[in-house]
């Protein structure tokens, strides 16, 4: 256990400073103490911190595959069901985020505010498309520009360039 926490603390301590990659492979190193001494007390800490580092490094795919696996352990774990939530908004998969955030078992005020801003990001998005659809391009890139405050999502890069164009 002290292993797999000294693993953790220096873990945390890179990801503080923006080493996100070297505290990912400390994380795992710290996972595999935990998964071999069939400790369970940091398992769910070790599976989901490395999701916070793709999530930085914005390799949106790897933290839906970590979260996933510690919503599927703990459906009550709200790091979890929230970084989950936020690696589908950078994908702009508003409808998995808010299933994400549905689904946590718990109810708290973060959950609730991050329900928020998805809806707003999907409204927010709608009317974009909506605005591109009758061709009123200012209104789309002012969606547009919204929305990549937040979000580097494809179909968002390639509203931006609709109404930048104005297709």
């Amino acid at each position: 256990h002290a292993l797999a926490e000294s693993y953790k603390e220096q873990a945390n301590a890179q990801f503080a400073t923006q080493h996100y990659g070297q505290a990912r492979d400390l994380y795992t190193q710290g996972l595999s103490v935990v998964l071999s001494n069939n400790e369970s007390s940091l398992t769910n800490i070790l599976l989901c911190n490395p999701a916070a580092c793709h999530l930085a490094l914005a390799d949106y795919h790897a933290a839906i595959t970590d979260t996933r696996q510690v919503l599927e352990k703990d459906p009550t774990y709200m790091k979890a069901a929230l970084r989950l939530a936020r690696a589908h908004t950078q994908l702009g998969n508003w409808n998995k985020a808010m299933e994400a955030l549905d689904q946590c078992a718990v109810e708290s005020k973060v959950l609730k505010d991050e329900k928020r801003k998805v809806q707003t990001l999907q409204v927010t998005y709608a009317s974009c498309q909506g605005a591109l659809e009758r061709h009123e391009f200012a209104h789309a890139k002012l969606a547009a520009n919204t929305l990549l405050q937040t979000t580097k999502a494809p179909s968002v890069l390639l509203a931006a360039a609709e109404a930048d164009l104005g297709l």
